[in-house]
């Protein structure tokens, strides 16, 4: 049998150290990311958020895959659009706890939701949505769009740049935690 060609010293063994090591790596990502169902559902969202923005857009693909970095700061903020965006809050309030955002940024992410909701209130919100998320993206929207939704260009990049400031916020309260959710996410959209 195989069991007799390994040898019992780990050092001896780089191949079986190296899935040994692969294997607990994911035993305790699923162990966090698995068992608690709201960690794991805010995983999914996380997840079908990168996976829609993926379908929409080719080249947010390009960008994961070669790891670009315009995808960290990209990514974190359309989780926050769609956070604004979200009709419940407290799907906001576990997914901004768990990355350690303190109640001060808490606080500032309530008034851009409040900002957000009284653009979309005028406007259609479908409509912004798009225009902001291709705005995060670079492809700017035209002066004419906006005008049709009744916001100005000043409102909108003022609420862009909280936006922005907020991704940066999201990013660095626990970079290892957000890290960890960013490569399980892609692990996980690269096996569908």
């Amino acid at each position: 049998s195989n069991i007799e060609l390994v040898d019992p010293q780990l050092k001896n063994n780089p191949e079986l150290t190296e899935a040994l090591l692969a294997f607990e790596k994911s035993w305790e990502k699923g162990n966090y990311f698995l068992l608690n169902s709201e960690i794991c559902d805010m995983l999914i969202t996380f997840s079908q958020l990168i996976e829609g923005l993926i379908e929409k857009y080719k080249e947010i693909q390009e960008k994961i895959e070669s790891m670009d970095t315009d995808i960290f700061m990209i990514i974190p903020s359309l989780t926050l659009l769609n956070n604004l965006d979200a009709d419940s809050k407290s799907s906001e309030c576990l997914f901004f706890t768990e990355l350690g955002i303190s109640t001060h940024d808490q606080e500032t992410i309530v008034h851009l939701r409040d900002s957000y909701t009284k653009m979309k209130e005028q406007s259609d919100g479908f409509q912004l949505y798009n225009i902001i998320e291709r705005a995060i993206l670079d492809k700017k929207g035209t002066d004419e769009e906006l005008t049709q939704l009744g916001i100005s260009k000043e409102d909108l990049e003022k609420l862009l740049q909280g936006i922005k400031k907020g991704a940066v916020t999201l990013q660095r309260s626990k970079p290892v935690e957000w890290n960890t959710l960013m490569e399980t996410a892609m692990g996980i959209i690269q096996c569908f």
